[in-house]
């Protein structure tokens, strides 16, 4: 399989049908993001919706990814979900970023996001969109460690057995300040993601 992604701690690649065993066991291990998000304990096709969820219909001008993320061992350890051109044209977003506990806090999530960045920038990209719901103060003091801004608040929805609320933030190019040097992460590979 192609690397779509590569840091200096590991790799990225383009997740399909056959990596769906080694994903349900990742979702398995993230049960508390599934619990802190629904409400609800992943379930034995908690693999099968993320790649299906990921993998949109092509008639759509949106195309999205399910990327894994996987060490030097090929094992993996963590999901990056994204979607291109939603909301506009030019627009990115990412619909999850998720570690196995024990690499959570180690640099990780910081590497594949600056990566990730700099391939959309790269592609003229003109912004990065997300959302964080309040259930999830961690996540919101990690995106705007990386230079992530407050677009707007969302309104309640519901995601399982939870009603969520919180904030879509943003990043664009011009916000972003530590722009990576060669020796950073880089994303390539451009055909994958088109």
């Amino acid at each position: 399989m192609k690397r779509v992604l590569e840091f200096n701690a590991g790799y990225g690649r383009l997740l399909n049908d056959h990596d769906e065993p080694s994903l349900q066991i990742l979702c398995e291990q993230c049960d508390d993001v599934a619990l802190q998000l629904t409400g609800i304990h992943p379930g034995a096709d908690a693999a099968n919706k993320l790649l299906t969820d990921a993998a949109l219909p092509s008639a759509t001008q949106v195309r999205g990814s399910c990327i894994g993320i996987f060490d030097f061992s090929s094992s993996l350890i963590g999901v990056l979900i994204i979607r291109q051109h939603q909301p506009n044209e030019h627009d990115w977003y990412i619909g999850l970023l998720m570690f196995k506990p024990d690499m959570r806090a180690r640099g990780y999530g910081h590497k594949v996001v600056e990566a990730f960045q700099h391939y959309v920038w790269e592609q003229r990209g003109k912004r990065i969109l997300l959302a964080v719901m309040w259930s999830n103060p961690r996540a919101m003091a990690f995106w705007k460690r990386l230079g992530y801004e407050t677009a707007r608040s969302l309104e309640p929805m519901q995601f399982g057995r939870l009603m969520q609320s919180g904030f879509e933030l943003q990043q664009r190019p011009n916000t972003y300040q530590n722009w990576p040097t060669p020796t950073m992460p880089v994303m390539h590979d451009r055909s994958a993601f088109e």
